[in-house]
């Protein structure tokens, strides 16, 4: 996941943030009532669609985790991701948001991402297997790489970077409450149902085995979309009541504080699920 919304917000909105196009709606005089608002929307662009490459670019993300892969299935799958951003596209242009050439030129980074996405990934995935016997064994090995010095390392760079890039005056990433959640069902969705374990030898990706099935996941996925919701609602405050610096900075921090939170409690749950 973390490969996929890297590549989305360095190639997808690079397009956007480099090149200028004003949205269809941005061309209709405004009412006295509605001059602030407009005013502020005179800084978005319409080229190109950030719903429509995150859209497909995570759709492709997530249909090519399948290991065992056929002629079949691979025409499936690009049908499926086809459908996917001929639907977000159609649903963008309707609103009057973006303009079809919008979306029509959305394929570029579209296919920059898949591409970057599918070289990095396969190069990734040739390195020593985690050992994958069950959620236990899966949760215990990631946290105890959490204790490591590169870990901390990595998530403190990272955490500067994306201070750094949605900062003024570079605001690389404008948006990041509304890509959040854009993602929030992609998230949710993988971390409650794909478990990989080993079988045969490989890799393969197994439903329903992270945490068990019955009132026990429902309460689990309850939880997470409340957490993720919470963060919704407060980036979106944050980003109307402070400084643009300090909201970035709380957000981050905020964010941070939720996802160990929810890993803890993913913990838990895991430990009940293979007792």
């Amino acid at each position: 996941m973390c490969l996929i919304l890297g590549l989305n917000a360095i190639v997808g909105q690079g397009f956007k943030r480099f090149i200028w196009r004003k949205r269809p709606y941005q061309f209709q005089p405004p009412r006295a009532f509605l001059l602030e608002v407009a005013i502020q929307q005179q800084r978005s662009s319409s080229f190109t669609s950030r719903v429509v490459t995150t859209g497909t670019t995570m759709a492709y993300a997530l249909l090519m985790h399948s290991r065992n892969m056929t002629l079949l299935s691979l025409w499936a799958i690009a049908l499926l991701v086809l459908a996917i951003y001929l639907a977000t596209s159609v649903s963008r242009v309707h609103f009057g948001l973006i303009y079809p050439s919008d979306c029509l030129l959305s394929l570029i980074p579209i296919v920059l991402i898949m591409l970057l996405y599918t070289l990095i990934n396969s190069r990734l995935s040739k390195g020593d297997p985690v050992p994958l016997t069950n959620p236990l064994t899966l949760n215990n090995y990631y946290f105890s790489e959490l204790a490591t010095h590169k870990f901390w390392l990595t998530l403190s760079i990272g955490t500067i970077i994306f201070i750094g890039l949605t900062s003024y005056p570079i605001e690389f990433w404008r948006k990041t409450l509304f890509m959040f959640g854009t993602l929030l069902g992609y998230m949710l969705f993988r971390q409650l149902n794909l478990s990989p374990s080993e079988g045969n030898g490989q890799k393969k990706i197994e439903i329903g085995t992270l945490i068990g099935k019955g009132p026990l996941q429902l309460v689990v996925y309850t939880y997470l979309v409340l957490n993720f919701m919470v963060i919704f609602v407060v980036n979106t405050l944050l980003g109307r009541r402070t400084g643009h610096l300090l909201s970035i900075i709380i957000r981050t921090v905020f964010f941070l504080a939720i996802v160990a939170e929810t890993a803890s409690v993913l913990t838990a749950v895991r430990l009940i699920a293979v007792q």
